[in-house]
């Protein structure tokens, strides 16, 4: 049988360039000081901001993986939230959904101080019909006091189809049929032709040699034959001195920069939701700002600049009464859903918060809005984990 060998799609996996290149990051380093393997790990800043890396992987429909991360935290605070996803994208970089969306537990991530890590491995689902791409995104989600967290030995492996087995050994042959009745006897056919004629006989025996004649005079002289075949060529040459080098071509024109636009807003004013309407979450404390994309005025971001972005947005809610949630909470653009994530939950301990992210290609002047709603009345909360954040990734 034939085999596959499953390749890391992943380029710097484990960040042992020292550096973070090939990763799109924010708000995250490389360090020597703690690492699962080899020298080197990622790592995020905790704290009340979005931290990340991603890198994006050219895949084809129907493509399925298998993602593998190992994880820890900086001391023994409480471990930042963390979130990793698989975002499958099309020829345009638009999202074409989530092919793994999971939540860390902050409690099971162990402390990098100890020499213990937490391996995580998850499946994908196949990539849909118009996927070009995926971008890997592991992020973590604000909230004040958290740890920073380290990342290493990311792999993301191709599923191989299995291979066709082996033709199966050719079956007995069978039992030899009962000999069938005798058909009847067939009309008498046509003349056939003629025969062919027969064999020459043998030649006799050669008669007596007769006397030599007399010598005739000499002939004219014959033409000049052919020109003979050419010879075989002879052996090469010396090879000749090098000629001098020539000059040295025009420097191609430099690659475009990418404008730093980012921006982070949380939610410090509480807001009363009904159901069962959709409502615009409103975010009215900006912690950075570049590029002035996010309006507190409006609650959206305006793309300054036609390019791909990476947004990602939390929140929490409080019901007004029972102990289950049913919500919906996504992205849009002009108003129109992009991603959106249901959760349901049926035995709430204490507020549920709830992340969403995706990679969206913008034109100038579009404008980015968070989107609630819920089966049930209730409050959305204030505090670190209710936030909006985006970052230009490239143009």
């Amino acid at each position: 049988m034939n085999s596959m060998a499953i390749q890391n799609l992943i380029v710097n996996e484990g960040f042992e360039t020292g550096t973070l290149s090939s990763w799109f990051f924010s708000n995250a380093t490389v360090t020597s000081q703690f690492s699962h393997s080899n020298f080197y790990s990622a790592r995020l800043q905790g704290g009340n901001i979005v931290s990340y890396i991603g890198q994006l992987i050219p895949v084809n429909p129907g493509d399925t993986f298998e993602l593998l991360v190992s994880l820890a935290k900086v001391g023994f605070a409480q471990a930042a939230p963390i979130q990793i996803q698989v975002i499958y994208l099309n020829s345009l970089s638009n999202s074409l959904g989530n092919g793994l969306f999971t939540n860390i537990p902050v409690n099971r991530i162990p402390t990098g101080d100890n020499r213990t890590w937490l391996e995580i491995y998850q499946t994908t689902t196949p990539a849909p019909l118009g996927s070009t791409q995926a971008f890997v995104l592991i992020n973590t989600g604000p909230q004040a006091g958290t740890a920073d967290i380290l990342v290493d030995d990311v792999a993301l492996l191709a599923i191989p189809t299995g291979a066709t087995g082996d033709i199966g050994p050719t079956g007995p042959t069978g039992a030899t049929g009962d000999i069938g009745p005798t058909g009847p006897t067939g009309a008498t056919g046509n003349i056939g032709p003629t025969g062919p004629m027969g064999a020459t006989g043998d030649i006799g025996p050669t008669g007596p040699t007769g006397a030599t004649g007399d010598i005739g005079p000499t002939g004219p002289t014959g033409a000049t034959g052919d020109i003979g075949p050419t010879g075989p060529m002879g052996a090469t040459g010396d090879i000749g001195p090098t000629g001098a080098t020539g000059d040295i071509g025009p420097t191609g024109p430099t690659g475009p920069n990418v404008p730093f636009i980012n921006f982070h807003a949380v939610k410090t004013i509480g807001q009363i939701y009904t159901t069962p309407s959709a409502v615009r979450v409103t975010f009215e404390s900006i912690i950075v700002n570049n590029g002035s994309g996010y309006s507190t005025a409006t609650n959206t971001f305006t793309a300054p600049i036609t390019g791909v972005y990476l947004f990602t947005a939390g929140v929490g809610f409080n019901p007004s009464s029972g102990s289950q949630v049913n919500i919906r909470f996504g992205i849009r653009v002009n108003n129109t859903p992009i991603v959106q994530i249901t959760e349901f939950d049926n035995g709430l301990v204490g507020t549920p918060t709830f992340n969403v992210a995706t990679i969206i290609n913008l034109a100038a002047g579009s404008q980015v809005d968070v989107s609630f709603n819920s089966a049930q009345s209730g409050a959305l909360t204030i505090g670190q984990a209710s936030f909006f954040s985006g970052s230009l990734l490239s143009i």
